[in-house]
This record gives C-alpha cells, sequence and structure tokens, in this order.
C-alpha cells in the first residue's frame, strides 16, 4: 500500500486493509467502506503478522476466500471470519493485530506466481520465480495444489535478453522494488492478467 504511489513497472491493487480488533469494534464501517470501495468481486487475503517479515515468508500458510460478490453482506462477514479463524488454526496465539486485507478479485489471469529475489535456502544471488500460467487461478504456488508450476532460477548476472519475455517482465518489476525499499531479499506474489 505504501509503495504505490512510487512503483511504475507494476501495479499494487486497490485495498482495504484492518485488524482483528477493528473487526471486533467496527464491523459495520468496514462493511460500508469495502461495499463503497469495490463494486466487484473482492477476495478477503490474509495478513498475519508472521507472514512476510523480514525473516520469514509464510506464503500460503493462511486462508483467502476469494471471488465473495460485495452485495452479499453474510459472505463477505463469513469469508473474513474464515480468514481470521485460519490464524490459530496454524498453531498461531490470537493476535487482534493481524490483519485481514480486502482486494478486488482478478478473474481475468493470465500467469499467477511467487518471485524470490533470493534463494531461500542461502541467500545466494538467483532470482527464483514459480508461475502457472495454464489453470487461471491465482493460487496455484502458494497453495501447492498444482503439479503444472513451471520453476525458474535465474542467475542474477545473467544476460537478460536471453530470457523469455515474460521473466524480462518479471525480474524488471523485481529490480523496480528493491531499488525502491533499498532490500534486495523480496518475496513477492505476483498475477498478470490478460
Amino acid at each position: 500500500h505504501r509503495l504505490k504511489p512510487f512503483i511504475k513497472k507494476s501495479h499494487v491493487c486497490e485495498q482495504i486493509y484492518f485488524d482483528i480488533n477493528e473487526w471486533i469494534n467496527s464491523q459495520d464501517l468496514i462493511l460500508k467502506k469495502i461495499k463503497q470501495k469495490f463494486d466487484e468481486k473482492i477476495i478477503i487475503r490474509s495478513s498475519s503478522l508472521e507472514e512476510d517479515s523480514w525473516q520469514n515468508s509464510m506464503a500460503g500458510s493462511f486462508l483467502s476466500v476469494k471471488d465473495i460478490n460485495t452485495n452479499d453482506t453474510r459472505k463477505i462477514i463469513d469469508g473474513v471470519e474464515e480468514v481470521i479463524k485460519s490464524y490459530t488454526k496454524k498453531g498461531s496465539e490470537e493476535n487482534l493485530f493481524n490483519q485481514v486485507l480486502i482486494q478486488p478479485y482478478i478473474s481475468n489471469v493470465s500467469v499467477s506466481g511467487v518471485v524470490f529475489s533470493k534463494t531461500l535456502e542461502d541467500g545466494t544471488p538467483y532470482f527464483c520465480i514459480s508461475y502457472d500460467n495454464l489453470s487461471k487461478a491465482t493460487d496455484r504456488v502458494t497453495s501447492g495444489n498444482s503439479n503444472q508450476i513451471k520453476t525458474y532460477t535465474i542467475y542474477r548476472g545473467c544476460d537478460r535478453n536471453k530470457l523469455n519475455p515474460l521473466l524480462q517482465k518479471i525480474i524488471i518489476s523485481v529490480d523496480e522494488l528493491e531499488s525502491i525499499l533499498e532490500y534486495s531479499s523480496l518475496d513477492i506474489e505476483f498475477i498478470i492478467d490478460e
């Protein structure tokens, strides 16, 4: 959310986020914001304090509830509650500062995946890109529910002109994010639409 104004090579979707404490105390206000901001379908995503920290990723560890119509208040409430429950199901203590993230649901998916800007095992200088370009789903890589995932490990110092255009595009976006953040150990979930 904070990076959105600075990014030119990729796009961060509109979003609303709130912590569990806010949900408990201001549910009606949050529902109103969701309906005002989104007139299309949404995805309700986890944003646990244990996810995407500087120490670990935990990508795909918690629940996301997708393809929710913003006119269906009951489904929004149920979806938020399911995401919140997924935090404690993974053995975490309940933390009222864990957040829930609401974004538009992207249905015209061409490619979805994850890119690490260094290897997970030892932090060596390779881009590790895993993606699904067959199913049109947004969660095949993070869920581990597919054997049709393509994975590339690409040395940072390689001749990028020899890479296929898709990989070039992903790496250009990662380069920009690293430059803005001044940090080179990133874990990025991405979608490329049609």
